[in-house]
């Protein structure tokens, strides 16, 4: 959206760093979703549906799964880097909490406004 209010949508060299942000966002998300299932196996297992999920009927190796995840995990960190160091930042961080949030079960939803101090460096701020 802002490319489009900015009228920078015709700029290739934005148009590109905003797709890769996109992608590398989008594997650090499916990152967690495996996370998440690898956590979550034994509940998996024993619920109706959920047990029929590759990992919970053991169609798939645990280890292949943990392996698929820390290598999407690690070309997300890659791909945010080539956008911009505080973005590659901000990406770990993110998945850092989702990580947390899986462990812990909690699942906050904290707006920047009321971000501390430390997280509020976090958050994205692209290199211009």
């Amino acid at each position: 959206v802002p490319m489009l209010t900015a009228f920078s949508f015709t700029d290739l060299n934005k148009l590109v760093v905003m797709t890769v942000a996109f992608l590398s966002f989008s594997l650090a998300a499916s990152a967690t979703y495996l996370v998440n299932d690898l956590w979550d196996l034994e509940n998996d297992r024993a619920h109706p549906r959920k047990r029929l999920r590759p990992f919970a009927n053991a169609k798939i190796p645990i280890l292949y799964g943990l392996a698929v995840a820390g290598a999407m995990l690690l070309f997300a960190l890659l791909m945010a880097f080539t956008v911009s160091f505080n973005f590659c930042n901000y990406s770990a961080y993110s998945f850092s909490q989702s990580f947390c949030n899986i462990k812990s079960g909690n699942f906050p939803v904290k707006s920047r406004e009321s971000a501390s101090e430390a997280e509020t460096l976090f958050f994205l701020q692209v290199d211009r």
